[in-house]
């Protein structure tokens, strides 16, 4: 069965990582192509964008690097693995006719467009198809940077955006930093612990004074991060949970009121 399991504290040529995603297929090997586009991202923090310009009466792309932040990162990554997962269902069903997952560099654009279009709008809303569309178009721009594949434009239909609106339309939100503030913010931090604190921030709507509430253990009880949450993320009955609780005391809380934090799997992790 294909998986996608999270190595810690590895060395690979030198190059030091906290964590690392690999993914196996179904007989426990490691899928490459999706190895190399973890260890780019991790190592160099940026992808590959394909751009265009004009000279003259022409018009020529370019495949450039750009920053991008670690939470993008793990999100293009988990996007990387459903496709993989997609790939590995449609080879199931007919191996003759469809690639393998090892096999990536030689998707066509339409079949990208079928995944993207007609597979993904029927559970996606329209900010989550353009991220998926923007991890797609990474991950195969950087297969053709490594000269795997010629590069492609990836695009999400007229049509795929207005049934993803009207299937799922996300709730409207104030936005007073944007990503990009918040990217060049994280960025300058010298240490996890400030970046966390700016994560929760904008993630959990946490002030700074109420990640002081953030408690390992509460009053000496097996409740709090250590026990409660920590066991909770890699316990085998809690492996599709995207989201976990943690109740705020008060004491910490604005207005003196206990309230539930909902965090995410990715920032529990890097907790």
């Amino acid at each position: 069965m294909l998986k996608k399991i999270l190595l810690q504290d590895i060395n690979i040529a030198g190059n030091n990582f906290d964590t690392l995603p690999l993914i196996l297929d179904d007989s426990g090997s490691i899928v490459i192509l999706p190895l190399l586009f973890s260890i780019h991202l991790e190592t160099l923090g940026e992808v590959i964008r394909l751009n265009r310009y004009e000279l003259g009466d022409r018009v020529v792309t370019k495949l450039e690097p750009e920053p991008v932040s670690e939470s993008t990162t793990r999100n293009y990554i988990n996007h990387i693995y459903k496709f993989l997962r997609y790939i590995n269902s449609t080879h199931q069903k007919d191996p003759a006719h469809n690639l393998n997952i090892h096999q990536t560099y030689l998707c066509t654009p339409l079949q990208v467009s079928e995944y993207l279009n007609k597979y993904l709008v029927k559970t996606l809303t329209g900010n989550s198809l353009s991220s998926h569309q923007s991890a797609l178009s990474a991950y195969f721009n950087f297969l053709a940077y490594m000269k795997l594949r010629k590069p492609h434009v990836i695009r999400v239909t007229r049509k795929a955006r207005k049934q993803a609106i009207a299937l799922n339309q996300p709730p409207t939100y104030i936005n007073y930093v944007s990503t990009q503030e918040r990217f060049e913010l994280i960025n300058i931090c010298s240490c996890k612990r400030d970046k966390l604190i700016l994560r929760c921030g904008y993630e959990l709507g946490l002030r700074a004074s109420e990640a002081r509430g953030l408690l390992l253990e509460k009053n000496g009880s097996r409740k709090g991060f250590l026990y409660e949450l920590f066991e909770q993320l890699d316990a085998p009955n809690k492996c599709h949970e995207k989201f976990f609780l943690y109740k705020l005391p008060g004491q910490y809380a604005k207005g003196g009121k206990s309230r539930y934090l909902h965090l995410g799997r990715d920032l529990l992790r890097e907790m």
